[in-house]
């Protein structure tokens, strides 16, 4: 009885010639202990920028100014999307159509490591 080239048999040990692949077609890789994989993932959930985040709120009124300080706060730094809660809507206009640009220049003269992209204005309950 004869064996096709690479089976068993054949002196290459197996079937295989190519690498094993996984799903999607990468290369399969052999089980890892979920203890050895924890720790990367708790990396990606941390909350990245809250150094940037504390800073930036502690600076807020010099930033913004008092008036606009005053009926508003920033609730989170998220990829690069600053999220600042405001009182009203027309503040909300106010800021996204006349101040946005002058904001993120000062911000990120300011604070250059946090990163920040773009500012998400939302009606909300500043305290």
């Amino acid at each position: 009885m004869t064996h096709a080239a690479g089976g068993p048999g054949s002196g290459s040990g197996g079937w295989r010639t190519q690498p094993r692949r996984g799903p999607g077609g990468r290369p399969y890789q052999e089980p890892r202990p979920i203890g050895d994989l924890l720790p990367q993932i708790m990396r990606g959930l941390r909350p990245k920028n809250r150094r940037g985040l504390a800073r930036i709120q502690a600076a807020w009124i010099a930033v913004a100014g008092e008036k606009t300080a005053s009926r508003s706060r920033v609730t989170s730094l998220e990829g690069g999307v600053l999220r600042i809660e405001l009182q009203s809507a027309a503040l909300k206009h106010h800021l996204a159509t006349f101040r946005t640009a002058e904001l993120l220049e000062e911000l990120n003269r300011r604070f250059p490591e946090a990163g920040v992209r773009t500012l998400r204005f939302v009606i909300g309950k500043p305290a």
